[in-house]
Order: C-alpha cells, then sequence, then structure tokens
C-alpha cells in the first residue's frame, strides 16, 4: 500500500526502494576481513606443526589446564623438558610432535584445519552478500 492508503494501480511499477543496502556492504566487507585475517593464522599454525625437529614427548600432566609440558627422552639419554602445544594432553601419553626451542607442537590436524575453512567459508559467504547486492542494484537501475 502507498502511504494515502490506497493500494497502486495494477500497471503502476513499485515505488523504489532506495540506494544500495549499505547495512549488507558492510556485513559482507567484515566477513571478507575476517576470513582474510583466519586463513594465514591457520597457515601460520600449520607451519609452526611442520618445523622443528620431530621427536616424541611424554605429556606430564597440564597446571589449570593451560600450562602442559612434556619430557622429551634425547638420543643421548638426557631429558628436557618442553612446553605442549597440543590438541590433546593425556597425562603420561606419549606423543609425536615436533620441537622448535622449548616449544612442542603436535601434529593434529585440528588445530589448523577449521582456520582454513573457517576463512574460506567467510570470504564466500561474503561475496555472496555482495553478489545479491549486486544484482539488488541491477534490479533497481532496470525498472
Amino acid at each position: 500500500m502507498s502511504n494515502s492508503g490506497r493500494p497502486p494501480s495494477p500497471g503502476a511499477p513499485p515505488p523504489p526502494r532506495g540506494g544500495l543496502p549499505v547495512r549488507r556492504l558492510v556485513i559482507a566487507f567484515v566477513l571478507a576481513v575476517m576470513g582474510v585475517l583466519a586463513i594465514p593464522s591457520a597457515l601460520q599454525t600449520w607451519r609452526l606443526q611442520n618445523t622443528g625437529i620431530p621427536a616424541r614427548v611424554e605429556v606430564q600432566p597440564c597446571f589449570k589446564n593451560m600450562d602442559c609440558y612434556g619430557i622429551w627422552r634425547q638420543s643421548d639419554g638426557s631429558e628436557r623438558r618442553v612446553h605442549l602445544v597440543a590438541g590433546s594432553g593425556e597425562p603420561f601419553k606419549t606423543i609425536d610432535v615436533r620441537i622448535d626451542g622449548d616449544t612442542a607442537r603436535d601434529n593434529d590436524l585440528l588445530n589448523w584445519l577449521p582456520g582454513i575453512l573457517i576463512g574460506v567459508g567467510l570470504i564466500i559467504t561474503s561475496l555472496v552478500i555482495l553478489a545479491r547486492v549486486i544484482l539488488h542494484a541491477r534490479r533497481q537501475v532496470n525498472l
């Protein structure tokens, strides 16, 4: 219905709805930025997991479920305490890790793959929103 309370005549075009939906453009931009930032973070995690010295570490009990350490038994018989950045840390379980300095990272796929998938998903979602905004703008021009 129009502002006068009467329905528009059957042959009349619909009233214009305004310009580009700015809110959708902002949402698309924010999602794209989040996606672009998620991917390098996940790739950095993957790089850190695949560099360093391959080793086996015995997981020690964690303090406050945050600070986990493991014992790396080296080939010369010495033991070294390393900080664990691991997906699973069952105490006294031996896990495969990569050691870089005093930090050991497990080789778990779930540490970096979700970041890649979320980043790609956010970028695709922002492209779909942008495509809808463009189609909406074209329809407005063709009226």
